[in-house]
C-alpha cells in the first residue's frame, strides 16, 4: 500500500508544479505580447499616434503631475511588462529545476522530456533577458525593452509608408529586436510547455497503471 501512495503523492507533487509553471508562464506569454502589440502599435500606427505623448507623461511623472490616458497606460504597460517578463522567466526556470529534481529523485518517468522543457526555458531566460543593459554598447540583445528605447529607434526608422524604408543591418537589428525576438520567445515558451506536458501526461500514466496493478502494496 504504500508504493502506491508514494505514486499518488509522486504525481500530485509533479501536478502542483505543473500548475506553478503554467501561472508564470501565462505571465510570461502576456508579458511578451504586451511588448509585442506596443511595437506594432507604434511603429505601423505611428501616423495616428502620438508617440511624443508618451516622452510628456514621463516627464509629468517626474514632475509629479500624472493625467491619465491610454498613451499613459501604454507607458506602464510597456515597461512593467518588461520586469513581469523577466521576474516570471526567472520562476519558470526555478520550477523545472525543481520538477527534475522530483522527478529524478522519485524514479519516475519522464525525465528525458523535463530536462528537454528545463532547457528550453534556459534559452527563453537568455531571451528576455536584457542584454542591452547588461552589456551597454554591445550588439547582444534581448526580446524586451523600454517605452523610451522603441521611441528612440523609432525615431531613427522611416515609417512603413514613407517608401524610404530600406532593408540594411539597421533594419534589420530594428526588426528582430521589437519584432522577431519576442515571437522567437513565445516559440520557445510553447516548445518548453510542449515537452512539460509530455512528461507530465507520462507521470500521470504510470500512476494509472500503478493503481490498476494487482497485488500492489501487499
Amino acid at each position: 500500500m504504500s508504493q502506491r501512495m508514494d505514486s499518488t503523492e509522486f504525481a500530485s507533487a509533479v501536478k502542483t508544479l505543473k500548475r506553478a509553471r503554467s501561472f508564470f508562464s501565462l505571465l510570461v506569454a502576456l508579458a511578451l505580447l504586451v511588448q509585442l502589440g506596443g511595437f506594432v502599435m507604434l511603429y505601423f500606427f505611428r501616423e495616428t499616434i502620438n508617440v511624443d505623448a508618451l516622452a510628456s507623461f514621463q516627464q509629468s511623472l517626474e514632475a509629479g503631475k500624472v493625467v491619465w490616458n491610454w498613451h499613459n497606460v501604454m507607458f506602464w504597460a510597456v515597461n512593467m511588462s518588461k520586469l513581469l517578463a523577466l521576474f516570471s522567466g526567472c520562476m519558470v526556470v526555478a520550477i523545472l529545476a525543481i520538477t527534475n529534481l522530483v522527478v529524478i529523485v522519485g524514479g519516475g518517468k519522464g525525465a528525458r522530456l523535463f530536462i528537454t522543457a528545463s532547457l528550453w526555458s534556459l534559452l527563453l531566460l537568455l531571451l528576455v533577458s536584457p542584454w542591452q543593459d547588461i552589456l551597454r554598447g554591445g550588439l547582444l540583445r534581448g526580446a524586451l525593452y523600454n517605452l523610451d528605447t522603441l521611441r528612440t529607434w523609432i525615431a531613427e526608422m522611416p515609417g512603413p509608408k514613407s517608401g524610404e524604408l530600406k532593408l540594411d543591418f539597421h533594419a534589420v537589428r530594428f526588426f528582430a529586436q521589437f519584432m522577431g525576438y519576442p515571437i522567437i520567445s513565445l516559440l520557445v515558451l510553447i516548445m518548453s510547455l510542449v515537452r512539460f506536458g509530455q512528461g507530465y501526461r507520462q507521470i500521470v500514466a504510470a500512476n494509472r497503471l500503478d493503481k490498476q496493478l494487482p497485488g500492489q502494496g501487499s
